[in-house]
């Protein structure tokens, strides 16, 4: 069955890669990014050409994860067009390198809210409608963080250039795929 995904920095990168294929795959695929009308305009422009040459539904939505108020208009204009989400990819985020003592506490904090904050932004605003549509029959509604797994104990040395992107929570914050049910 045909599913409706959202990707969080979906211009280029993993985010992109992952847009393509599910959309191959056959799911109508929203994928998001900053400034649509200026920055990723071009990048906009490629993904309807991407979707006209395969036959796909790839579609950009402006979507900005350290905005709420992006976040939430965002939101709304998927499930106003496609009338639901069901699966959301946690993809935006940036990667830090140096030793930990070169960073500022604001670029921590930058990093911070980009890396783990904006995740939480995008939860509030789609978890809602998207356990709403799913039962429990149907297994629910799915988010992806792709990030490193900190018990993953095959890979638990870090460079020491790393210490930023550690501490920003980008590491932190559980790893791989899982389900989420919300429930009041």
């Amino acid at each position: 069955m045909s599913k409706i995904v959202l990707i969080t920095g979906a211009s280029r990168g993993f985010g992109r890669l992952a847009a393509e294929a599910l959309a191959r795959a056959g799911h109508t695929v929203y994928a998001s990014m900053r400034n649509t009308a200026s920055r990723n305009a071009a990048e906009v422009d490629k993904i309807k050409a991407f979707s006209k040459a395969n036959g796909v539904d790839l579609r950009a939505v402006d979507l900005d994860v350290q905005s709420q108020g992006s976040v939430d208009t965002a939101i709304a204009k998927v499930i106003a067009e496609a009338g639901r989400i069901d699966v959301v990819m946690h993809n935006a985020g940036h990667m830090a390198f140096g030793p930990v003592e070169a960073f500022s506490p604001e670029q921590f904090a930058e990093l911070y809210d980009i890396n783990v904050v904006s995740a939480q932004r995008v939860n509030r605003a789609v978890l809602p409608p998207l356990d709403g549509n799913h039962s429990v029959d149907d297994g629910g509604g799915l988010t992806v963080r792709s990030i490193r797994d900190p018990f993953d104990r095959a890979n638990e040395q870090v460079a020491p250039f790393q210490g930023a992107e550690i501490e920003s929570g980008h590491f932190v914050f559980g790893g791989g795929v899982g389900r989420i049910r919300v429930r009041p």
